[in-house]
């Protein structure tokens, strides 16, 4: 049985809430960050599984690295960090800085 594609309007759109992002670019660039430091700390088919339900705009951050390499949590932040550049967009000051947390933050469920 096959999973039905997340819309990618609705994923960009879902993650800009969660973020509290103020321009759709900020959710697309932070959404590849966080996939593509997913793609290389699960191994090939763990990405495979991920990617299955998102939409083929993002599924391919998770899929087009090096796969199955061991990192903890902090390095997996630090990596998310790295790849969040933010300088070629045009966005407020508080954009793009990634905020300091101890805890993962949990956005779930829909807007709607």
């Amino acid at each position: 049985m096959s999973q039905e594609k997340t819309n990618y309007t609705d994923f960009v759109g879902e993650v800009q809430h969660c973020i509290e992002a103020g321009a759709q670019a900020e959710a697309v660039r932070t959404t590849q960050a966080v996939l593509e430091t997913i793609g290389e700390r699960v191994d090939e088919g763990g990405a495979t599984d991920i990617a299955s339900p998102l939409p083929m705009e993002v599924d391919r951050s998770l899929l087009q690295v090096d796969h199955g390499r061991p990192y903890d949590f902090d390095e997996f932040v630090e990596r998310v960090r790295e790849r969040l550049n933010y300088d070629d967009l045009d966005l407020d000051t508080g954009y793009g800085k990634l905020r300091k947390s101890t805890k993962p933050k949990r956005c779930s469920g829909s807007r709607r």
